[in-house]
């Protein structure tokens, strides 16, 4: 997939149901990034949450250290 991190944020979640606790989970920029490295932050995986009865979708979020004032246009890709 593809995504933007708007400029002036450091992190940005991404919500799809093929995410485990196992995939890896490739991001790649394709803007210039002023330097800043994009990183994998957080995984979770899609989970029944069995108090509420639902269940919670699995997420990735990518972010950078430090804030920049323009878009950071990212390719991601998931493999489980």
């Amino acid at each position: 997939g593809t995504a933007i991190l708007k400029g002036n944020t450091t992190e940005l979640t991404i919500i799809n149901t093929n995410v485990t606790g196992n995939s890896l989970i490739y991001i790649t920029p394709a803007k210039e990034t002023q330097n800043q490295v994009l990183f994998l932050m957080r995984q979770a995986p899609q989970d029944a949450d069995s108090l509420k009865n639902k269940v919670v979708n699995g997420s990735f979020t990518v972010g950078v250290s430090q804030k920049i004032p323009q878009d950071i246009l990212f390719n991601w890709l998931i493999v489980n």
